[in-house]
């Protein structure tokens, strides 16, 4: 009986789980020595499904050792067939002007900054490079970067 409640109940749960129109979220573990000014975090994204508007947004997360309120990334898509590349910065925002987390989290803090929407032909596959821009060649208490691509409707 256990056994059959249990299949009924995964689809529904997997049904559930679905991120709707996110096509695409990873992540990708940044070096415990720190992300440094010439490491480059790169994410290839699948074929486009369709031609369209696409959104991303940039996330991040840090340890309590994070000392800024911001970081700035540099975030560089490279396109193919037919070739292209976007490029922009992007400030991700730790905390308020008080110094308040803008985060989620306990021992480690969320963040997540909406780029600029940028636009896909179908098939088209792309990488999406990312890499700080900040006066400090090494940053400690990052842990993860990640993105979320979205269609646009």
């Amino acid at each position: 009986m256990m056994r059959l409640s249990t299949m009924l109940l995964l689809p529904a749960l997997l049904a559930s789980s679905c991120t709707g129109d996110t096509l695409w979220h990873r992540y990708a573990h940044v070096n415990a020595n720190g992300w440094h000014d010439n490491d480059t975090i790169s994410f290839d994204l699948p074929a486009a499904p369709a031609e369209g508007t696409y959104s991303m947004d940039i996330e991040l997360r840090t340890t309590p050792a994070f000392p800024y309120r911001c970081l700035c990334v540099v975030r560089q898509i490279l396109l193919s067939h037919p070739d292209g590349t976007y490029r922009d910065t992007i400030f991700l925002q730790t905390s308020d002007d008080g110094q308040n987390l803008g985060g989620s989290g306990v021992t480690v803090q969320s963040f997540a900054q909406p780029a600029p929407d940028f636009h896909l032909s179908q098939g088209q596959q792309a990488r999406v490079q990312l890499f700080h821009i900040m006066a400090r060649g090494t940053l400690s208490g990052i842990m993860d970067l990640g993105i979320k691509v979205k269609a646009r409707r």
